[in-house]
């Protein structure tokens, strides 16, 4: 029996809703999470809390990685997306009621909640729909509606927060995360994600753990990812604000970099899944990753919003090229009874850099300045790059043993 072409999956019901959802979701990421690093300090928050801050958003998106992503194998992806999409609204809500930088370390937590049990689980929903020929294109397609949500939230955001203030910003992303919960209940069927047992059979939780992490693949992966977010959420989002201002650039102006950043991002997204039907995904995610890690040495070398521009516009590029390829490699190591898992890790490896690095870049940051930390950020990911190509040399090479034994 003949698969369906790339053009009539991108056309499913199941698709487009999903497709829609991701949209919504990092609509609403980006309308918060660039806002965040000035709003607590318009709150009064040190550089050292505002580190902190990032820790704990970080924290939840890593405790909850790995436990949401096997809960939607079991429970089914519909349910997750649901409640995942009602705490992010709840998140959003109690954002706008805060009056305290502290009261912040709740809020926080509920958002990095939210955002796994949205995008890890609908990405993993994406790919049990698609069959592995049409990935790379469908991909490419998923992870530029992502992008253009959170170009057009980062623009939406500044602009909203300079007419009605952040409590303004963040009650529109209240009511867009009421529209994505009747987009999911209404759009995807009862059965989406149906419970399922893993077909990893009597293996327990850590046995799991312990094959997923020996997939030379996955680690790749989740060491890419923990590179990226080091640069994109550990620096970029929670300090270049921070810097920037300190040039007299305003939060709109953050905003307006933060979406064309984004904008560029997107627009390498689709072609990215081009690519990956052609190239080898592994390395197309290392020659990404070094374009970002250069981004981070030489971005405090300028002073000026233009420079500032072409900067964040190559990172964006890079992220997105690195975002696709790396989401490529991670479906095609699962099958559906356990891609929510497999998923999780990636997304759990991803909030790494967001976790620890923010806590520790704040310190950083409050004893020797802002500028340091770019520098700081720049060597490890320069570091994390040379293993990450270490280990593909010898995956290569082991491939290569096997196939001639």
């Amino acid at each position: 029996m003949s698969q369906p072409s790339v053009w009539t999956t991108l056309r499913r019901r199941e698709v487009v809703t999903t497709c829609l959802f991701l949209f919504m979701t990092d609509l609403i990421i980006g309308t918060i999470s660039p806002t965040l690093s000035l709003f607590a300090s318009s709150l009064g928050a040190s550089l050292s809390l505002v580190g902190v801050l990032a820790t704990t958003l970080g924290l939840a998106r890593f405790a909850s990685s790995l436990a949401l992503g096997r809960l939607s194998d079991r429970q089914g992806r519909k349910n997750i997306l649901m409640v995942g999409m009602a705490l992010m609204g709840l998140a959003a809500l109690f954002y706008s009621m805060t009056s305290n930088p502290y009261m912040l370390l709740l809020a926080n937590p509920l958002f990095g909640l939210s955002f796994v049990a949205s995008l890890t689980v609908a990405l993993a929903y994406i790919s049990d729909l698609v069959a592995a020929r049409a990935r790379s294109l469908v991909f490419g397609v998923v992870t530029t509606a992502m992008g253009l949500g959170f170009s057009i939230g980062s623009f939406m955001g500044g602009w909203l927060t300079a007419r009605w203030g952040y409590a303004g910003a963040y009650l529109t992303a209240v009511a867009i995360a009421v529209i994505a919960l009747i987009l999911v209940w209404r759009g995807l069927p009862a059965s989406s994600g149906a419970a399922q047992r893993s077909e990893a059979g009597g293996l327990s939780w850590w046995g799991q753990m312990g094959a997923m992490l020996s997939n030379p693949m996955i680690v790749a992966a989740c060491l890419g990812t923990i590179i990226a977010n080091l640069i994109f959420g550990g620096l970029i989002v929670t300090f270049f604000p921070l810097y920037a201002q300190e040039f007299g650039l305003t939060q709109a102006g953050v905003s307006s970099l933060f979406a064309l950043r984004t904008l560029a991002s997107t627009l390498a997204r689709l072609p990215a899944g081009i690519l990956g039907t052609w190239l080898p995904v592994e390395w197309l995610m290392l020659g990404a990753l070094f374009l970002a890690t250069l981004v981070a040495l030489i971005l405090p070398q300028f002073a000026h919003p233009t420079g500032w521009m072409v900067l964040l516009s190559c990172e964006g590029v890079a992220f997105g090229l690195f975002l696709t390829a790396s989401q490529i490699t991670v479906a095609s190591q699962a099958n559906e009874s356990n891609r929510g898992a497999v998923v999780g890790v990636y997304m759990a490896a991803a909030s790494v850099g967001d976790s620890f690095a923010p806590l520790f870049l704040g310190l950083i940051a409050e004893w020797l300045g802002i500028v340091i930390v770019f520098y700081v950020v720049g060597g490890l990911a320069l570091l994390g790059v040379l293993t990450m190509g270490w280990l593909l040399l010898r995956q290569r090479t082991l491939v290569k043993v096997g196939i001639g034994n």
